[in-house]
């Protein structure tokens, strides 16, 4: 028994390619959608949402910068409003 290894392919279900793009339109889908919702609750749900995706893939955000730094500032932001829920 070998056992193949997709380098973090969603249970092997997609090459590493089709992977990376559909974190890039998971992410960007979930930024808008806060950016779109009205009142600080939803927008920390979907925030809480988007922290939990970036969390499960650290490789993919080691490869692509630029939402490594939006997902930096998602997690300042997201603390900061999750203080003034309470």
């Amino acid at each position: 028994y070998q056992r193949r290894v997709h380098g973090g392919s969603i249970s092997g279900a997609m090459t590493p390619v089709m992977e990376s793009t559909f974190l890039q339109t998971a992410i960007v889908y979930l930024m808008d959608l806060c950016d779109a919702m009205t009142g600080k609750p939803n927008c920390a749900a979907i925030d809480s949402d988007l922290l939990y995706v970036v969390g499960q893939y650290p490789r993919f955000l080691c490869n692509h910068p630029m939402f490594m730094r939006m997902a930096v500032n998602r997690i300042i932001s997201f603390f900061h409003s999750s203080q003034t829920l309470r």
